[in-house]
């Protein structure tokens, strides 16, 4: 059975548009729409049964993937009470099929922004999904930035607004002792390090790895520096100016403490 520990967006391969909640009211049509990746609306988590199956639970309210038994038409349902599907296929055309109903699958309607229940079609685009890894804020939807690209180690890496170059992406990989990671910026080779845990001290660059935890929060992840038990990657202020240093602080559940990952 695979796993899904993170939180994702959920990409229709036919249409390049995301599974997104239309409202916070349950039983409403779940769409497909552009969203874009700060949209909580477009969040999922993954959450496995005993039975293999899923639920597909929104990030932002808890509400959950359903499929009504009076309508093709996907909706949403409260938390706990949503439809289980079983997800197969590549990474790359994942197929999200029923428990019941003859197996039928979710489909993206070529015409409009409706997701159906469909009968299963190998070939058939509009029913292959993608899911991707989210990765920024929380609470303002900036993401981890080294400066202008600037090679070298100490340079500042901050909270920035997402634009899509290479100093906002990061190498997550097992450092060799697990659970532990490390991120390392694909622009420059260099990792994500706090030199100590004092006031004073932010987010650089250097040569070495500095190993961390990524720690499951109620929304997105914590980043916890192996070194600084106790303390998590922090926003500061929860501002959302670019620029915005990011400093070791003990964990207070803040979301401006939280991250959320997504594959690029």
């Amino acid at each position: 059975m695979a796993t899904f520990p993170h939180v994702y967006r959920i990409k229709n391969v036919g249409s390049g548009h995301y599974l997104a909640l239309t409202t916070a009211t349950p039983k409403d049509p779940i769409a497909c729409l552009p969203t874009q990746p700060d949209d909580k609306k477009g969040l999922w988590r993954i959450v496995s049964l005993p039975n293999g199956a899923y639920r597909i639970k929104n990030e932002e309210n808890g509400l959950e993937v359903d499929r009504p038994t009076n309508s093709l038409r996907i909706s949403s349902n409260s938390d706990g009470s949503g439809y289980a599907f079983y997800l197969s296929g590549p990474d790359t055309a994942r197929k999200i099929r029923a428990t019941a109903t003859g197996g039928t699958v979710l489909q993206h309607e070529k015409a409009n922004t409706q997701v159906v229940s469909a009968r299963d079609n190998a070939s058939e685009k509009q029913q292959q999904w993608i899911f991707e890894t989210a990765k920024w804020n929380v609470k303002t939807g900036s993401v981890i930035d080294l400066e202008k690209c600037i090679p070298g180690d100490n340079v500042k890496i901050f909270g920035y607004g997402a634009n899509g170059g290479e100093n906002q992406k990061w190498d997550i990989q097992p450092s060799g002792t697990s659970p532990h990671m490390t991120l390392r910026c694909l622009a420059t080779n260099k990792y994500a390090t706090f030199s100590d845990f004092n006031a004073g001290t932010s987010l650089r660059s250097s040569g070495q790895p500095q190993e961390c935890l990524i720690i499951p929060a109620n929304r997105g992840f914590y980043i916890s520096p192996v070194p600084g038990p106790g303390y998590v990657y922090d926003l500061t202020n929860g501002n959302a100016a670019d620029e915005t240093l990011i400093t070791p602080v003990i964990n207070h559940g803040l979301d401006h403490q939280k991250w959320h990952f997504i594959a690029v």
